[in-house]
């Protein structure tokens, strides 16, 4: 019998209990057994799909961003920290042409913000924000970590 109907057979209401019986008791074929596999592979491929598609959802709740965001002055690097949203990570990174490391880091900083996307990667450059005076040249590059506009971490480099 085919797949289905061998599946409406054992769930119809209309038998007899002794015919269920010997239905359940009889051995099925391997083409039976194969058809049924194969029906059970498929609903679990569905919900496995399912679930993954589901905690996927999940897991990027939030807004996106796309690459690392310039900043142009410190009041821009303010308003990104107090304005975004409270379960955003937001990482700033402080440079300076010229200095060692900052260059790397802009390189790395871009492949992270494709690999993170809800997280919020901004660069800003410490001459033109005026925060070159904060940050001498052998502090830097900076990285500062902000969420819910509080910072949570920070990594000076030390070239003493």
């Amino acid at each position: 019998p085919a797949k289905r109907e061998l599946l409406r057979q054992m769930s119809s209401p209309n038998k007899s209990k002794d015919d269920s019986r010997a239905n359940l008791n009889r051995k099925m074929s391997v083409q039976e057994y194969e058809l049924l596999k194969e029906e059970d592979e498929g609903c679990l491929k569905k919900y496995r799909r399912r679930c993954m598609e589901e905690m996927h959802s999940k897991l990027s709740f939030g807004p996106k961003f796309e690459g690392v965001h310039d900043l142009d002055s410190g009041e821009a690097f303010l308003e990104v920290i107090e304005k975004e949203h409270h379960s955003t990570v937001v990482v700033v990174h402080i440079y300076k042409v010229g200095v060692k490391g900052c260059e790397q880091l802009n390189s790395c900083l871009d492949c992270l913000a494709t690999e993170y996307p809800t997280v919020k990667f901004c660069r800003i450059d410490a001459v033109s924000s005026g925060a070159a005076e904060r940050f001498s040249d052998e502090y830097l590059p900076t990285l500062l970590v902000y969420k819910a506009g509080e910072l949570i971490g920070n990594f000076l480099s030390s070239a003493a």
